[in-house]
């Protein structure tokens, strides 16, 4: 009897570890689409629109859930503050080498 709710809850440990797993996994994934949605818009909108980056990124997080949006949200206050060479952005699930190699992406568009 012992042996067989020790495995229950063996069974529903690794259950929970695993949507742990797929939840952090999934954030990863709609981050990083975000970000291609976002360099995709940003291509359109300076090319042929001549915007300026903070009402690009404006345009862009219209409406829009996530840590990358609010994260882009910041960075165009930063722009519009004159703070954007310190700006580290804080996207959850990424990792800190990600969130730099995010904030030089954000950097690149800037010049």
């Amino acid at each position: 009897m012992i042996r067989l709710v020790a495995g229950g809850l063996i069974a529903i440990a690794c259950v929970l570890i695993g949507m742990a797993i797929r939840r952090h996994f999934n954030l990863r994934r709609d981050a990083y689409a975000t970000i291609c949605d976002f360099a995709a818009f940003l291509t359109g909108e300076i090319s042929y629109l001549k915007t300026t980056v903070p009402v690009a990124i404006g345009e862009f997080v219209k409406g829009r859930k996530g840590s990358v949006s609010l994260a882009l949200s910041q960075y165009a206050e930063a722009l519009r503050l004159g703070m954007a060479e310190s700006f580290v952005p804080d996207v959850s699930g990424f990792k800190d080498g990600e969130k730099k190699e995010f904030a030089k992406f954000l950097k690149s568009i800037r010049s």
